[in-house]
């Protein structure tokens, strides 16, 4: 029987087209005729009509496909833009696919020829990606260049007249400004990005605003950093033109050094001071070279105090203008001076250059020590100013105290400590003093006259021997609560109840205060229960203990710890333990010990943390308030960012949620309660045909390494789409998505999606009841003809 063409074209049931990587679109249809009969193995005639309009609308291109075969199944494949072009219309590779929306109408003859019926019109509803191939030519990106014989990738369409020859395989992604050869990534293998940007050494990297990386294997961040060549990093916080030329400063500098010594700077980029600028007065840092620590502030007239060749090696010093030159010295207060070997200087412009000097109180007298019995152990200082310096007492090495000199008006207390000169000078006497009665006869001219002086007992210092040690301990102190007397040590501390261990036991030791001990060679011990074990160390305060060699605790109830070190050896690895305290601020309780801050010999600092294992540790614990935790705060919009951690790494803002990430997967998942929203509204209907005109891609990151392809979307195509997940980073000038916020845009394409099939699903059962109505009424009318 005869098909009846009009009935052929309303049987085509399947229709499907997609893009490929073909300069063209995939069409597929399967062909059946009239009475459902699957038309397999035969050729037919398609032709395809592009328009611009669903209805009324113009024809962009047409094409013919003359002999198209259908397989056993009925199934017909053919490639719009493949067929015979209409030369009355447009090229179907000339159309502009972006400017609007396309439709396509279909004709198709079964039996091959030219009397096409037309099977509907049907609108485009993918872009096909394979025509936008042609433009990539026009997208802006990176571009491979070879200036001066170097072959680097800079961005496309930047003047070369503000950058220098690209260096051998370094990659530009700055925006340079000024008319210059020098900016821009110039060195062998190195990278620049941000503004006015400049990186001149090798395998190098400089970002953020006006930042310089010029030495080899450094990198640069922030704003206008200082440029040093010792330099391996830096964070500037710099300002732009201040009338002659940016002001350039480090919030945080590490400079290297001879060897391994890394040297690490707060608030400057280097230890020497500047003496055109009081901007970098105050400083704290920590020098690798040297193994010593300075905390304060340089003089305002000298300002050389800090400086690289005036820091002795293993010292210490604190305060303002105050000088530790001496190897293992320690100075604080204001313009104290401690260049002796393992001398100590405190108080005010107080000065210690002997070899295991300890000076204190305020302006004592200076002089130069000839490294002999006669040079000074221990002084205290009372002068008025710089010109006024004086003593108020001092104690050699070879066990010598003197004190200066006073007439009798001066001695007002019972307990007054008077000195050789004042008595040879007002006493022309001879004295005879009896230990059992402590009594002192007084012998003047043919006079013998019997005074009992005991009032002068118990005060002042008296040398002792104990153990085979000499040294000096305060006159009428209990033996039996000290230990034995170090060699050449001054025990000034009193304890009151019996002890072997206490007081100045080490050698060229000194102990302060109540129950302290210094054991350490050549340690101080300051204040209540504080004790100084390590060679060289040093313990103020009240219950700190300086166990480390060449260590300081300061503060209360300090945690300790370390190797005392080697004696007569202090060039031995076991003193010098780089895992042990340097120096501790104790804030412990007679319960437990604790450490405020813990600075340890490898230059790794802990806030909260006495063993850190990084470069910076801050630590708290469980159910500990969100003030304990690390808090990242803009000074100008007043703005914090605080990281807490319990089980979780829990990030707020301003002390409020936003979110964590979770302790086994690492995910991070944010602050979705429903009790922290406000104006919560349901999405727009119309979602999914924006979620179709996504393009997902793959893609490799420019500064990426490897290989591995990424997946994802492009922002600025997101953007025009869903404007509200996109954001933009003012600070690095990029555009951001939160694949987390395009999943409820998804989740609501998928219910308007499954809405669509619903309807089509009710459509198709009511076709399938006509299409059995008709064929119920062709077989009766068949019938009826036979």
């Amino acid at each position: 029987m005869k098909t009846p063409k009009h009935l052929i074209l309303g049987l085509v049931l399947l229709l499907t087209y997609t893009a490929t990587a073909q300069q063209g679109i995939n069409y597929k249809a399967l062909i059946k005729d009239n009475l459902g009969n699957v038309v397999g193995n035969q050729n037919v005639a398609i032709r395809f009509t592009i328009l611009d309009a669903l209805t009324g609308g113009n024809i962009e291109s047409q094409e013919t496909h003359y002999t198209v075969m259908t397989d056993t199944n009925g199934i017909v494949i053919a490639n719009i833009g493949e067929g015979t072009q209409s030369l009355s219309y447009g090229l179907f590779n000339d159309i502009d696919w972006r400017s609007h929306s396309h439709y396509l109408q279909v004709g198709i003859d079964i039996t091959g020829g030219l009397n096409f019926e037309d099977m509907g019109t049907t609108e485009f509803k993918a872009v096909p990606y394979a025509k936008h191939a042609t433009t990539a030519a026009n997208v802006s990106g990176l571009e491979k260049i070879t200036e001066n014989g170097n072959t680097g990738w800079r961005l496309l369409n930047t003047d070369t007249n503000n950058y220098g020859d690209t260096g051998q395989w370094a990659v530009d992604l700055s925006h340079q400004q000024i008319n210059t050869n020098e900016n821009g990534a110039t060195a062998f293998a190195s990278f620049a990005a941000g503004l006015n940007t400049k990186v001149s050494g090798s395998y190098s990297m400089a970002m953020g605003n006006g930042t310089i990386a010029s030495g080899a294997n450094s990198t640069a961040l922030g704003a206008y950093n200082v440029d040093n060549a010792s330099t391996i990093f830096a964070v500037g916080n710099g300002s732009p033109d201040v009338g002659s030329g940016p002001e350039r400063k480090n919030a945080l500098t590490l400079n290297v050094g001879f060897g391994s010594g890394v040297d690490f700077i707060i608030g400057n980029s280097q230890f020497d001071d500047d003496p055109t600028t009081q901007n970098d007065d105050v400083k704290f840092f920590f020098s690798g070279q040297k193994g010593a620590f300075r905390a304060g502030k340089v003089s305002f007239t000298a300002g050389d105090e800090w400086n690289y060749d005036n820091i002795g090696n293993y010292s210490t010093a604190f305060g303002n203008g105050t000088i530790a030159f001496g190897s293992q010295s320690f100075a604080a207060g204001s313009e104290t001076n401690a260049s002796g070997y393992a001398s100590t200087a405190l108080g005010v412009s107080t000065t210690a250059p002997s070899s295991s000097e300890t000076a204190i109180g305020r302006y004592n007298t200076d002089y130069t020590p000839t490294d002999t019995a006669t040079d000074r152990l221990f002084v205290i200082g009372n002068g008025l100013n710089s010109s006024n310096r004086s003593n108020a007492l001092t104690v050699l090495k070879n066990g010598t105290i003197t004190a200066p000199s006073f007439d009798i008006a001066e001695i007002i207390d019972d307990k007054a400590l008077v000195t050789k000169e004042f008595s040879d000078f007002n006493y022309q006497y001879s004295f005879a003093y009896s230990q059992a009665t402590n009594n002192l006869s007084i012998s003047h001219g043919s006079s013998n006259t019997s005074i009992s002086l005991s009032h002068l007992s118990n005060s002042g210092l008296e040398k002792i021997t104990e153990g085979g040690n000499i040294g000096w301990r305060l006159i009428g102190t209990e033996p039996a609560n000290h230990g034995n007397i170090g060699e050449d040590a001054v025990d000034l501390s009193v304890s009151h109840n019996q002890s072997t261990t206490r007081g100045a036991t080490g050698e060229h030791s000194v102990a302060f205060g109540r129950n302290a001990t210094a054991s350490g060679k050549n340690s101080t011990a300051i204040g209540i229960e504080t004790n100084a074990s390590g060679i060289y160390s040093t313990a103020l305060g009240v219950g700190t203990i300086s166990e480390s060699f060449s260590s300081v605790a300061i503060g209360r109830l300090n945690i300790g710890g370390g190797y005392a070190g080697v004696p007569n050896n202090p060039g031995s690895t076991l003193s010098w333990v780089e895992t042990d305290p340097l120096f501790e601020i104790g804030n412990g309780k007679n319960s437990s010990r604790s450490n405020a801050l813990t600075v340890l010999k490898n230059g790794k600092v802990g806030i909260g943390r006495h063993q850190p294992a990084s470069l910076l540790e801050v630590a708290h614990t469980n159910g500990s308030a969100l003030s304990q935790s690390l808090s990242v705060l803009n000074t100008d919009t007043n703005n914090a960012w605080q990281f807490h951690t319990t089980s979780y790494l829990n990030l707020y803002r301003n002390g409020v949620f936003k979110g964590s990430w979770n302790a086994t997967s690492g995910a991070y998942v944010q602050a979705s309660d429903r009790r922290v929203k406000k104006d919560i509204t349901s999405l727009n209907n119309g979602t999914l045909e924006k979620v179709m005109q996504l393009k997902p891609v793959s893609y490799l990151m420019k500064d990426q390494t490897d290989t591995k392809r990424n997946l994802g979307l492009i922002s600025q195509e997101v953007q025009e789409l869903f404007p509200s997940i996109v954001y933009y980073n003012k600070e690095v000038d990029v555009l951001a998505l939160s694949y987390t916020e395009l999943i409820p845009i998804l989740i609501k394409a998928l219910q308007e999606q499954q809405n669509i099939i619903g309807s089509q699903n009710t459509k198709i059962d009511t076709f399938e009841d006509q299409m059995s109505a008709l064929l119920k009424r062709l077989e009766n009318l068949e019938a009826i003809n036979n």
